[in-house]
């Protein structure tokens, strides 16, 4: 990120968004901005930052200028878990999962590797969460992470009861390549995009 002062995500990159390129944007945290479903977990763009972004076509970004002083988000900025929160973060790599769903606004949506071992989480917010899923990382001896191609598991946590029931996603869908997935399973940079009906969640622990 260029210029010399703070600016919000959504103004920062307004010059992709209104190209209809940007796909999306993540900083080293694992937070992103999805214009596509007006999803902003990073809110501010900081001077020094590096930032990994996915276009899908050709596009020029252009920063406004530093002329136009600080602009501190003021967009609506994409709440965060509070109950499922994964050990291991910052892990080096990750993928996006987004899960549109007629759950209850304030649920929280957990993924599960093989272990059982939770590597990311979300918070439904309009009928949709964005979840960072945690992938191993490679320097360390312990598995922290997703491994690749590591089937997942979902779990979805109602904040009005406590329960953690385990659910199943429909309508998978690569958002990358725009092409359907058979199954959830872990990669680098993946972005799916999935559906889930509340209804059929099976009630998993109390």
């Amino acid at each position: 990120y260029l210029r010399n002062s703070p600016m919000s995500a959504p103004t920062a990159l307004v010059s992709l968004v209104s190209q209809n390129a940007l796909t999306i944007c993540k900083n080293n945290a694992g937070q992103n901005y999805i214009p596509q479903f007006n999803i902003n977990q990073i809110g501010s763009l900081i001077p020094g930052q590096g930032y990994q972004v996915f276009l899908s076509k050709n596009a020029t970004l252009t920063y406004p200028a530093n002329s136009n002083g600080k602009s501190v988000a003021n967009d609506e900025i994409t709440p965060s878990p509070k109950v499922l929160i994964p050990m291991h973060k910052l892990t080096g790599n990750n993928s996006v999962l987004i899960v549109q769903s007629d759950c209850s606004d304030g649920n929280e949506i957990g993924v599960y590797n093989q272990n059982d071992m939770l590597i990311g989480s979300g918070i439904f917010h309009n009928g949709i969460a964005s979840i960072t899923i945690w992938g191993d990382d490679e320097h360390t001896e312990i598995i922290d992470g997703a491994l690749i191609n590591d089937e997942l598991r979902i779990k979805d946590y109602d904040f009005r009861t406590g329960r953690l029931s385990e659910i199943e996603l429909t309508d998978l869908v690569d958002i990358i390549t725009d092409k359907p997935v058979s199954r959830l399973t872990y990669s680098k940079d993946g972005f799916v995009m999935a559906k889930v009906n509340a209804e059929t969640q099976k009630i998993e622990k109390y």
